[in-house]
């Protein structure tokens, strides 16, 4: 006979019907418990999820939205290219990913910083009931009559825009993503209704109309793709080291939860290096990962001595992928 056996012998015949009922009732209690979400027993020697690659908003000149001035079927000459810059700030600072900037950073020039342009490339509208159209091609003015000034039904044909975001570094630019968006991509209400009696100005025409409302659907949809671009994590951004102090290995950066950094992301620190060029080149120091986040402020602990010469304050802090 086991010892298991012997023991259950000694509880009796009610105990163990007792240490049976609590097993099936704690088995039920468990099952239960997974099924709804409770959370797993940490797995022996588990220490939960390490660093992830920080996704930062990325800060960015807005430049003037660019259109041609065009004729109204009443005559009237119209250019929409102010209020387009109204519409892309609203639209820009929508975005998941992007801040608008209405102007570049001060500071010296070799730094990198994001710029943003749109343009309306195509823009071609038809008071059909007059036989008229109006607007502008990459070719040129569109066709126009000067003589209906009064309510009339107008369909968009088509309205099509670029949106690009550039890096910008000593007076350069290069474009790193590019999209665009119509008003097929955009869904929009193609049936408009225009007074040619009373509009004669651009902003008469972008806000007192139905057009607005289209060309900001267009602009909204362009600046998402724009945000939603898988090359977002290949725009230029960084931060600066304030202090450091070598005895815990912390490192104090000058960006926090204002810009989307949050606690246990990753960060390589460069240090400036002589260069013959115009600009300082720059050479990893170490790898960091943030521990404590601030609004406009982290602490970083040193994972990984690059240099023996250490890290200083205005050494630079970019974004280190962990995958």
């Amino acid at each position: 006979m086991s010892d298991l056996d012997m023991h259950l012998r000694a509880i009796g015949p009610w105990k163990k019907a007792t240490l049976l009922i609590v097993g099936i009732i704690g088995g039920l209690i468990l099952s239960t418990g997974l099924a709804f979400g409770m959370a797993k027993p940490p797995a022996q020697g588990s220490c939960g999820a390490g660093p992830g690659t920080p996704n930062p908003l990325r800060r960015a000149v807005l430049r003037h939205v660019t259109a041609k001035p065009f004729h109204l079927p009443n005559g009237s000459v119209v250019d929409v290219n102010a209020d387009l810059d109204s519409m892309i700030t609203t639209s820009t600072a929508n975005t998941a990913n992007f801040v608008p900037l209405s102007s570049a950073p001060s500071g010296n020039p070799c730094d990198p910083h994001l710029e943003i342009s749109a343009a309306v490339t195509t823009l071609q509208l038809d008071a059909w009931e007059f036989g008229a159209t109006f607007g502008f091609t990459p070719s040129g003015e569109l066709g126009t009559i000067s003589n209906l000034k009064a309510n009339a039904k107008v369909k968009i044909g088509t309205i099509g825009m670029d949106f690009a975001v550039w890096e910008c570094r000593g007076g350069e630019c290069s474009a790193l993503i590019a999209t665009n968006a119509t008003q097929a991509t955009a869904g929009v209400q193609l049936d408009l209704e225009i007074d040619f009696s009373t509009v004669m100005t651009g902003p008469l025409l972008v806000y007192n109309t139905p057009l607005g409302d289209a060309i900001r659907k267009i602009m909204d949809q362009g600046m998402g793709l724009l945000s939603a671009s898988p090359k977002i994590a290949d725009l230029p951004w960084y931060a600066g080291v304030r202090e450091y102090n070598v005895g815990p290995g912390s490192v104090l950066l000058d960006v926090g939860t204002h810009d989307r950094i949050g606690t246990s992301q990753t960060f390589t620190v460069y240090s400036a290096i002589p260069s013959n060029s115009t600009c300082p080149a720059y050479k990893p120091a170490a790898y960091v990962h943030t521990t404590e986040v601030e609004t406009v402020s982290s602490y970083a602990q040193v994972d990984t001595v690059l240099d023996a010469a250490g890290i200083k304050a205005g050494d630079r802090v970019m974004v280190r992928s962990t995958q």
